[in-house]
């Protein structure tokens, strides 16, 4: 009975419950984090192809055009700041495909 009187129960409740969450809302935040790598990789992309850094078919196809153009632009903390967004990225994977999240 305290649940009806909680300000808090009802919009957790609501957000986390299968039935009452349209699946609209998670296509919709999935499809606006696309707009993060996507513009990551074309702006970096673009970057090498305007400072016309040695950059193989290869290479690029291995995913190595950000660090590139990150050294290339900041030195040794461009090496370290792609570094850090790579781990931070892993982790977010492991914990929400691994099930470590809080809750």
């Amino acid at each position: 009975m305290d649940h009806y009187h909680n300000h808090h129960y009802h919009p957790a409740h609501t957000n986390t419950h299968p039935l009452l969450t349209p699946p609209q809302g998670y296509i919709l935040g999935g499809l606006m984090w696309f707009s993060i790598p996507f513009t990551l990789a074309t702006s970096l992309g673009l970057a090498s192809v305007a400072l016309d850094l040695p950059i193989t078919k290869e290479e690029a196809g291995a995913g190595l055009v950000p660090p590139a153009v990150a050294v290339y632009i900041l030195g040794k903390s461009g090496a370290v700041w792609i570094t850090i967004m790579l781990v931070r990225q892993g982790c977010v994977c492991v914990c929400v495909l691994g099930g470590g999240g809080a809750g």
